[in-house]
């Protein structure tokens, strides 16, 4: 199981884990993204964290990429993958 390095953020009244992965994450279908999504949501849960997970990925030119809720898109359209890693500091294993 890797270990990642994750942040847990408020935002719109509910916290989220925000999980850094790789940019190929991205290209995956949703099938295989949602199945990662759900063991990284178990996984978070295991560790006493909110249950809601979003993975992160740079997406180049300074953008990040995410799978997010439609109400937390906003909040991470301002964000870049550094500031994510800047601000983590809890771990979970999937």
């Amino acid at each position: 199981m890797p270990q990642v390095r994750v942040a847990v953020i408020r935002a719109r009244n509910a916290s989220f884990v925000l999980v850094p992965v790789e940019a190929s994450f991205g290209a995956k279908s949703r099938i295989e993204q949602q199945t990662i999504v759900d063991q990284m949501a178990l996984a978070a849960e295991r560790s006493r964290m909110p249950k809601h997970v979003v993975p992160v990925w740079d997406k180049g030119g300074g953008r990040l990429g995410f799978r997010a809720p439609q109400a937390l898109q906003p909040v991470l359209r301002e964000m870049k993958i550094e500031q994510v890693h800047q601000i983590a500091d809890s771990f979970i294993a999937y």
